[in-house]
């Protein structure tokens, strides 16, 4: 009878090796991640409404995930600021219309088609108790992630419109 080697091989050294490596990685990447305070989006858009006109102002969108609190910066400057217990509502509408023009100048399939635009409406009671919105006009590719963060941060559910 052949008696066992009890010492490790080397194939089964390194084996161990990278899955303890691997291993690592995964914990401090989601370490990482757990430590990051606030989420910021980009390709954020406020709509700033006057009298008659709404112009909208580029920028991103800071959502805290302590505090709760959202902010909007655009150039290095805060425009809104709003904290977790002034929040009233939160509200999505997402807006579609035909590709008209699209259709007419470029190809006439576009005109079967339809432009989808997404908003979320923050609407809060400022210092002085009144109550005020923000309007942001959000991007396709992260309005999800968006709706989500400030769910979760803020406690209250959004109310969703679909046109």
């Amino acid at each position: 009878m052949a008696a066992k080697n009890h010492y490790p091989t080397t194939i089964q050294k390194i084996s161990a090796t990278t899955c303890a490596v691997v291993l690592g990685f995964n914990l401090s990447g989601s370490i990482l991640a757990q430590s990051s305070v606030a989420d910021r989006f980009k390709d954020v858009k406020y709509v700033k409404t006057a009298e008659k006109k709404a112009d909208e102002i580029e920028g991103e969108l800071e959502i805290d995930k302590q505090s709760g609190g959202i902010r909007f910066l655009s150039k290095g400057s805060e425009l809104v600021k709003v904290e977790k217990p002034q929040v009233t509502s939160l509200l999505y509408e997402r807006t579609s219309r035909p590709r008209y023009v699209s259709g007419l100048l470029l190809a006439w399939p576009l005109l079967f088609t339809k432009g989808k635009k997404h908003f979320l409406t923050i609407q809060y009671k400022n210092n002085a108790g009144q109550g005020e919105f923000a309007l942001l006009h959000l991007d396709k590719s992260n309005y999800q992630a968006i709706l989500a963060a400030v769910e979760a941060a803020t406690g209250v559910k959004v109310e969703r419109t679909i046109d």
